[in-house]
């Protein structure tokens, strides 16, 4: 009897269509066209689709590129996660890293504007520091890129984590680190100015990156619910912290 070619000990059900590896059934799934692919197979991530964001050629494709990826994860999470296998981790780190740039460095400017919390909180810091109100909002306008980075790498690796932990299915990085650089589109939300004082688009955000990545997860990992909020909720409360400006 043939073994999965990811996990020995479990007995193989079927043959992959594209690679031709024994899988288990927690490695099965299936193509749009029908057959039997294990999950995370090479072969597939040569012949997926790819995201207007990486162009036909797999070069970024510009601004209309962001945007319309964008709007396409946005419309759809488990549409945008399901039909395509997942494909190399830096195009989407790269779309996560600077939507998630430009989300910051709005929020911060949306706080200093609207959120008289976020003055409060200026005058505190500012105080504690012996430095002026201003070179405060300066640094937190104009360190989004710093922050950007940090937030995304920690969110990347916590998730990661959680997956080994709680996963069924074979794990790989670049995997993970292609959920959450797309996922984070939901930073575009930031573009919204705060609404009576409160961060709406901060909210919008942060919940939209929890659909988000909870769906890409049960797609990909077959989770089941308790699994994957459990794989998700650690990553989502640090991104939620990381990112809050009040």
């Amino acid at each position: 009897m043939s073994v999965c070619y990811n996990h020995k000990e479990l007995p193989a059900i079927a043959v992959c269509s594209l690679c031709g590896q024994d899988i288990c059934i927690h490695c099965h799934t299936v193509a749009l066209n029908g057959y039997a692919v294990c999950r995370g197979c090479p072969v597939a991530d040569n012949l997926r689709p790819k995201t207007k964001w990486e162009g036909a050629t797999g070069v970024f494709s510009g601004l209309h590129g962001l945007a319309y990826t964008i709007v396409e994860e946005l419309s759809s999470p488990r549409r945008f996660f399901s039909f395509r296998p997942f494909g190399r981790p830096m195009p989407a780190l790269a779309f996560g890293y600077l939507v998630l740039t430009v989300g910051l460095f709005m929020g911060a400017i949306w706080s200093d504007l609207f959120l008289s919390r976020y003055d409060e909180m200026t005058l505190e810091v500012a105080k504690e520091l012996s430095v002026s109100p201003d070179l405060v909002r300066h640094i937190n306008v104009f360190s989004s890129p710093i922050r950007a980075a940090l937030v995304l790498a920690i969110h990347t690796l916590v998730l990661w984590g959680g997956l080994l932990v709680l996963a069924r299915s074979a794990i790989r990085f670049r995997d993970v680190a292609y959920i959450a650089g797309y996922s984070m589109a939901g930073f575009a939300f930031l573009l919204i100015p705060p609404i009576f004082d409160y961060p709406v688009g901060h909210l919008l955000a942060v919940v939209w990156v929890f659909h988000s990545e909870f769906t890409a997860v049960q797609a990909r990992y077959d989770t089941g619910f308790m699994r994957g909020l459990g794989a998700i909720i650690l990553p989502y409360f640090i991104l939620y912290s990381l990112t809050t400006f009040h």
